[in-house]
Order: C-alpha cells, then structure tokens, then sequence
C-alpha cells in the first residue's frame, strides 16, 4: 500500500465550478513531514514534563470525505476557510484552502499535542486548475475525553503559546450584540478598523463569509475569535468596547475571559448594558494597573441600577476616571471620592454627602454629581458651606485646596426641575468673580 501511495496520482474531479487536481502521492509526503514534526514535538514535551498516555494520532482516509463534501458544498477556487462542528461527544475542525506553511504553525500542531485520547486527521491537496494553486485542507476530529488534559499540562502549553506569540498591535476592540440576535466585532490597528459579523450560522469578514453547522452558537464563534485576538496581544489597548443586550454573551464572554488566565490590559473600558452582572462580566479581568478610565451607560434611558459589587473590585479602586450615565441608587460617596474625575447620576445624596466630597478633592480633580429631589440647599450654607454667591442661575462656593495658594474649587449648584447638578471645579484665583468669598479649606 505503501508503494501505491509515494507513486503519483492525479485525479480530476469537478465540484459545482471548482476543477481541482486531487494530489494523493503530495498528501504522503506531508504526512510525513507533519507526522515526524508531531511526534518529536510530542516526545520532547512529554520528556520534559514527565507526562505519560500521551494523545494517540493517527490518520484516517474515511475522514478526507468530510473534506470532499465541504469543498464540493462550498465550490469555486475559494479563499482559506474554517469550519466547526462539535456534538456533545465530539468536535470536528475543518481548515480548507489554507496555504502550506500554514499546516506547520501552532493552530495546527496544537490539536495533536492538547490532550490524552485519540485524535484522528484526514488531508488533502488539491490544485485549482483555474489558478494553479495549491490549497490544503485537513479535518481534526477530537472525542470529548480529550477536553480532559492534565492542568500542568494545559499550563505549560499556555506558556509556550505566549511566548511564542507574535504582538497583534492592536489598539481598540469592541464586540457589540445588535438586534438581539447579530453580533460585531470590531478590532482596531494603525492601519484602520476591521469589522466582523456574525449573524444566524454564519461570519462576514471584509466581504468572505463562513458558513457554520446549523446548530452552532454563534456567540461561541465570536467569543473563541474574541480569544485568539487577546491571546495575541502583548501592548496595551487604548480601549475596550462591550455592548450587551441579552445575559447569554457576556454570561460567555466572562468565562472565556476567567479562562484565559491572563488581565486584558487597556487604558479605557466601556461597557453598554442594563445590569450590574453585565459590568461584572468585564470588569474583574482587566489589568488594574493601567486602567485609567471607566465609561458604563445603558440601553435604556434613566436606567436606575445599584453599583455594590462594581465598586469592591480592585479596577475600580485603581481607575482614575468614571463616567457613569446610569442612575446609581444608594452609592456610598466615599465609594468615588478616590477617582480625580467624576461623572454620575447619583440618588440619594446628602449635603454631608457633599461637604465630604468637597473635602476629597485635590488640584486635579472634577467632579460632576447629578442628584434628583435634593432638598438640602440651605443646610449647605447653614452647616457646612456658609453663603452662597449668586451667577445667573446657579449658586456657588469657593474654596481653598490643601497645599495650593493659587488654585481654587469651585462648587457650582444648578437646579432645574427635579434635578440638582453639583460641578466641583478647579479654578485659578484670578478666575473667582469680584464679591465672592474664598473660604479656607477647613471652614
């Protein structure tokens, strides 16, 4: 059989408008190529990490008539390709058309050494004769036994992908439900924004679409290319954008994200939902460390929502800006007298609330409070901020700052209807109107 197979054989067949010739002597070849790298790669890691019952592999003709029927289903001499299809017993890959250096790289080397069952593999190499290229199409199928690897194991793989991997350079990602069913992702580069949508069983990408299996979930599709972008980043992201609008994708997207076992580190996190679990889904997996700004907003106006396990993480305590346009109920002012710049709705609020507040801020704060039925006006000048100076219509204070001669906050009360907007600013001292009094600040 052997003979049979290193002697050349072409084959001529005709799938919808593809002519391709099926190369089975080439297919021997890069068996073997593929096969020698697996099993040295195999034997050095199992060597070194001490690891026995290593993942058997082996390739089986029967599974090239996946290929067959997914090349003749697709037709026409097609870009590169990727299929999935997974049960509750096993999973199926299916890379068609992809270029030959590509078979060597660790997408698809990954699936032979991840596990310690059976894998079994089908291949083959056709050229269109259209075009006169090459294209290389494999098929893994993985039982789910092989999901269950050993932990060192998957630790040492992880290292070994990041290392290894090249920095994507991207600086903004947003991946945003639309219509309750599509969903886009978005990533962003120095060369522009590249858009991906995914919408029934199927993903668009600069106008080349993937059809998946009729039963995949398509939020799985988008989370796992979510999770190849992340796993390929090394910089910082100047921003992150989630917008969600039922509980399935960020319910998904915060496992991943638990999984991934690294902090995704960006300057600016934004997150559009209507619950709290939606910002949770998020928040804790970011890098507290370079965290500067946080911006949560929702899909329904006036949104009305508590903040208690928001505020307990460590990226909120480390953020240096929040910008917060949901109506936050019962949030402790001590909870963002830390961040130098503040926008909120917050009810209830207090005029000691304020007068705490007043005192937190530094040389480089601004702080904008919006409050609704605040009927504490006149214990603000009677206890705590002495008269007001009149502008127009709005009230206002002025203050000295801790360790700054020159440098002066500014309260600015402005009511109008049933809200109260409270602006703490800081000013310089030739900015403070004539007749306005300057209190110390421990007045």
């Amino acid at each position: 059989m052997k003979a049979a197979l290193l002697t050349l054989i072409l084959l001529v067949h005709t799938w919808s408008s593809w002519s391709w010739v099926h190369n089975t002597g080439y297919e021997y070849i890069i068996r073997s190529d593929m096969d020698s790298l697996i099993r040295y790669g195999r034997a050095c890691i199992a060597k070194r990490d001490q690891i026995a019952n290593m993942n058997h592999v082996a390739y089986k003709e029967e599974w090239n008539k996946v290929l067959y029927d997914a090349l003749g289903k697709l037709g026409g001499c097609r870009e590169p390709e990727i299929l999935y299809e997974a049960s509750n017993e096993f999973s199926l890959d299916i890379y068609l058309n992809v270029k030959y250096e590509q078979l060597f790289d660790r997408q698809f080397t990954e699936p032979f050494v991840d596990g310690a069952g059976k894998i079994e593999y089908g291949l083959v190499v056709a050229e269109c004769t259209t075009t006169g290229e090459i294209g290389y199409s494999v098929v893994f199928y993985k039982t789910l036994s092989l999901r269950q690897v050993c932990r060192d194991f998957q630790n040492f793989i992880d290292d070994l992908k990041n290392s290894k991997l090249p920095d994507s350079k991207f600086t903004a990602i947003s991946l945003r439900m639309e219509n309750n069913s599509n969903i886009r992702l978005i990533f962003e580069d120095q060369n522009g924004s590249k858009h991906l949508f995914y919408s029934g069983n199927s993903r668009n990408f600069r106008q080349k679409t993937t059809i998946f299996p009729e039963n995949s979930n398509i939020v799985d599709v988008a989370i796992r290319d979510l999770e190849w972008i992340l796993k390929f980043q090394k910089n910082t992201f100047n921003w992150l954008y989630f917008q969600f609008e039922d509980s399935q994708l960020p319910f998904k997207l915060s496992n991943m994200l638990k999984n991934l076992n690294q902090k995704i580190k960006a300057k600016d996190l934004t997150v559009r939902t209507d619950s709290q679990s939606g910002i949770m889904s998020v928040l804790p997996y970011m890098d507290p460390e370079v965290l500067d700004l946080l911006y949560f907003f929702p899909r329904t106006r006036n949104m009305e929502m508590e903040m208690d396990q928001v505020v307990k993480t460590e990226q909120w305590r480390a953020a240096k800006e929040v910008h917060c346009d949901f109506h936050v109920l019962n949030m402790k002012i001590e909870d963002i007298a830390h961040f130098s710049k503040v926008f909120m709705w917050i009810w209830p609020v207090s005029a000691r609330d304020m007068e705490f507040l007043r005192k937190a801020v530094t040389t480089s704060s601004k702080f904008d409070i919006q409050t609704r039925n605040f009927n504490e006006k006149e214990e603000l000048s009677n206890n705590f901020w002495g008269p007001e100076f009149q502008s127009e219509s709005s009230s206002h204070w002025y203050f000295r700052i801790r360790n700054s001669e020159e440098r002066i906050l500014r309260i600015k009360v402005i009511d109008w209807l049933d809200t109260t907007s409270f602006d703490f600013q800081v000013i310089e001292m030739a900015n403070v109107p004539n007749g306005a009094i300057v209190n110390h600040y421990n007045f």
